[in-house]
């Protein structure tokens, strides 16, 4: 028969193991500061030793650092009595919580939380404001701590109990269940320890109904907090569950939804500021001090991951000669981060595989093969390609890894992964998969990704031709209006771009040429100067290896495009556009020909430069006699910036008028977000310049105010400020003082908005208008600030070469 005393043993083992992870300690640690051998801690940890030695326990919580009271404890549940301690029955101050480990750093709000729920008094407000809780002195709470592994929910529990101990007269209970391990603690056996730290009897009840009525029992009328530490499951916990006066802490990688809690915690990794605060506390804050840079760059490494950065922090605590920025090196390699990551035997990796391995199959698949994924977030949608499955059924999968906690929600039916887990999912994508799945299930996604962004793009084409083809190509998400699409491509960007490279490197030059031409308009729409230069050299590139000519002349004419209004490099562009030219001539494409010689008339005045008309004219030629009606309107419309350039203000004012008839007549099948209204924004905003050099201020006001409120429905702030500049122009032309000055405060509060050098230009605009009307004071303060602005590398980092000078041909 088993006696009390045998069964101290087990108890013992989930405490020793409990109370060395919460002080920060390995095993091999340990064993370095108690003087016994890792493998006598590892078989007291794993319950293989029925009685503990007196001398052998003394050596440990000597070495754990333990307190009177914890010591006694510790001794205690090792089944050896004190001078001291008697064994104590539950009126006593049972505790066999672990010691708080002194690095519980940015879970203030969630301690607090856990207080005031418990104990509703500690909001401050009156009994009688409070709502009841189930935890207070006539119910019982059970509160879930979840999150990703190592994300510091033992920690937290522990930290919560010792906080919360005069709330629990009768003891603080602490079992580790170890479901992170290849065997969780069966229930049973978890009772056993329970009924034992409890010396409930002198032998424990055999079959689980009875360990279980004996444990209710035996807390009947008490107030104990219990502290289920690391649960696998919904199934482990609910016996362990005690009857009302009690609160339960039950800590676990998965969200545990089948659990009647009363309330949940879900962890986060730790702030910015908090992560560099747990390396100063461990590593120390001179060391962290002297290399701030490196400090902020190990937390980000790491991930905020508090396993992560405790064991990076211990790596360094333990070579005082070793700089934080050698640790930042030798982490920056992907491929080794994981196995940099590790102290002794604690390791980030490991219990990322214990989570892997209990997943089904089909999950532990999608798992691996999310790291495939470029961007941050995901839906189901994207996700489904990497297993072959429809998003239905993608979405469900999802669920089982987010109640694992291996992803996380990003959003509305969004989800992302943390860094070191995908790093994780990738190595063992690479150790699991084969080669040929890995490539099928990577052409799936690319497919998948690629035909939803040239459906998308076609939403946005204004050849019907070229929409019809864009539209054949088949597969991807369905996308029902422009705003839908307009909204995929701006979130799944990251994605698309990414799959676009890695359709270029396999050869699918017909599918990245597509891209190219779905995403021309949309380009123009939604401006991206880091985007649309990489996507139109992959086109060009693409039709120059397929030998597609004439889609190389424009692709090319789009790359022009690309290089000189969002990289600020008209040289290159000229070199693109001259070869379209060139290659459109030898295949006789007159339409092509003609958008060459546009791009090349608006390259001549790009920095107010003046020229371009002959090749406006030439191109307005081409474009009448191939009938594009569309072609004409944009060649009235460069032609007319060019003549504005040159001084011809007349035959420019008229040009544009034709062309903003055009574009305005276009705006019932268009839309007000779409190519049509952005263009005749662009249009009326030069005719409003050309007409106020003309003297004709009061219709130059209007068109100008009609700018202003359409840029304000595309959200465009750099628009706004340049319509409001020419407005107050044409309102100093006018004499009309306060109407200017009006203008020019909203032109300094718009163009803050967007910041950097354009702010600069903008201001510098306004001073001269400034000076025009007799405010020499503002000028100089905008001169100034103009200066400031235009020698911050912040501002030009900003800024970049994509701002567009204010006389440039703004066009579509």
């Amino acid at each position: 028969m088993r006696t009390s005393r045998a069964n101290h043993s087990p108890a013992f083992a989930g405490l020793l193991a409990a109370t060395r992870i919460a002080a920060g300690l390995s095993q091999e640690a340990l064993a370095g500061r108690s003087g016994m051998s890792v493998r006598a801690i590892s078989d007291l940890e794993h319950g293989r030793v029925a009685r503990p030695r007196r001398s052998s326990v003394e050596l440990l919580a000597t070495a754990l650092g333990l307190a009177d009271g914890q010591r006694r404890d510790f001794l205690h549940t090792a089944g050896l009595a004190t001078e001291e301690s008697p064994r104590r029955a539950v009126a006593g101050s049972l505790c066999t919580l672990p010691p708080v480990s002194g690095v519980l750093v940015g879970r203030e709000g969630n301690l607090a939380a856990i207080r005031q729920f418990v104990d509703p008094t500690e909001s401050g407000d009156p009994p009688e404001a409070s709502p009841p809780r189930p935890g207070g002195t006539t119910g019982s709470a059970v509160i879930v701590i979840s999150g990703q592994p190592g994300v510091g929910k033992t920690t937290l529990a522990v930290a919560a109990g010792h906080h919360l101990a005069d709330r629990f007269p009768d003891g603080q209970l602490f079992v580790a269940l170890r479901g992170a391990d290849a065997s969780p603690v069966p229930p049973a056996e978890a009772l056993a320890r329970l009924l034992t730290a409890l010396d409930c009897g002198v032998t424990v009840p055999h079959g689980l109904d009875e360990r279980i009525a004996r444990y209710r029992s035996a807390l009947h009328g008490r107030r104990v907090l219990l502290i289920l530490d690391n649960a696998v499951d919904e199934a482990q916990v609910r016996p362990l569950l005690p009857g009302d006066g009690c609160v339960t802490l039950v800590t676990s990688r998965r969200r545990l939804a089948g659990l009647p809690a009363t309330e949940r915690l879900f962890l986060d990794v730790l702030a910015e500021s908090d992560a560099a605060g747990m390396l100063e506390r461990i590593v120390g804050p001179v060391r962290c001090a002297a290399e701030p840079a490196a400090t902020r760059e190990l937390a980000m490494i790491c991930g905020r991951l508090p396993l992560a950065l405790h064991i990076a922090a211990n790596r360094l605590a333990s070579r005082p000669h070793w700089s934080l920025r050698r640790l930042v090196d030798r982490l920056g390699d992907q491929h080794r981060r994981l196995d940099e990551l590790a102290a002794g035997d604690l390791t980030v990796q490991g219990p990322f595989e214990i989570s892997h391995e209990r997943l089904q199959p089909l999950a532990a698949a999608l798992f691996r093969r999310l790291s495939l994924l470029a961007g941050p977030d995901f839906d189901a949608a994207l996700a489904g390609p990497l297993i072959d499955v429809d998003a239905a059924t993608a979405e469900n999968i999802l669920d089982e890894l987010l109640e694992a906690s291996l992803v996380e929600p990003a959003g509305a039916d969004r989800y992302r992964l943390h860094d070191l887990l995908k790093l994780f999912a990738a190595r063992k994508l690479e150790q699991l998969d084969p080669p040929a799945e890995r490539e099928r299930a990577t052409d799936r996604l690319i497919k998948f990704i690629l035909a939803t962004a040239i459906r998308a793009g076609a939403f946005f084409e204004v050849d019907d031709a070229v929409t019809a083809r864009l539209r054949r190509w088949r597969g991807g998400r369905p996308l029902r209006t422009r705003t839908e699409a307009a909204h995929w491509l701006a979130m799944a960007a990251p994605h698309w771009l990414d799959a676009l490279k890695r359709a270029a490197a396999r050869g699918w030059h017909r599918m990245v040429v597509d891209v190219g031409e779905a995403m021309h308009w949309y380009s123009d729409i939604h401006f991206q100067p880091d985007i649309w230069p990489q996507v139109f050299a992959l086109s060009t590139a693409a039709a120059r290896a397929g030998g597609l000519r004439a889609e190389e002349a424009t692709q090319r004419n789009y790359l022009g495009w690309a290089l000189k209004d969002c990289q600020g490099r008209p040289a290159e562009a000229m070199a693109e556009h001259e070869a379209a030219l060139s290659l459109a001539r030898d295949l006789g494409d007159l339409r092509e020909q003609a958008w060459s010689l546009l791009y090349i008339g608006s390259l001549h005045h790009v920095g107010g430069a003046t020229g371009g008309v002959d090749e406006c004219r030439a191109a307005l030629e081409l474009m009448t006699k191939v009938g594009d009606r569309m072609g004409t309107a944009t060649a009235r419309h460069y032609l007319g910036a060019a003549l504005h350039s040159m001084g011809q203000y007349t035959e420019a004012a008229e040009q544009l008028r034709q062309a903003g008839e055009y574009w305005r007549s276009q705006l019932r099948h268009d839309g007000p977000d779409g190519t049509m209204a952005s263009a005749l924004t662009y249009c009326l905003l030069w005719r409003a310049r050309t007409l106020t050099a003309l003297g004709v201020t009061r219709e130059a006001v209007r068109l100008a105010d009609e700018v202003v409120a359409r840029f304000r429905a595309q959200q465009n702030s750099r628009g706004i400020a340049r319509a409001l500049l020419c407005a107050a122009k044409a309102e100093s032309q006018a004499g009309d003082l306060a109407a200017t000055l009006t203008r020019l405060d909203a032109v300094a509060e718009v163009s803050a908005q967007v910041g950097g050098l354009f702010e600069a230009e903008s201001l510098l605009a306004a001073a001269d208008l400034y000076e025009r009307v007799g405010e020499q004071q503002r000028a100089a303060a905008n001169r100034a600030k103009a200066l400031s602005l235009s020698h911050s590398p912040e501002a030009r980092r900003l800024h970049g070469a994509a701002a567009r000078n204010e006389d440039a041909v703004e066009v579509l």
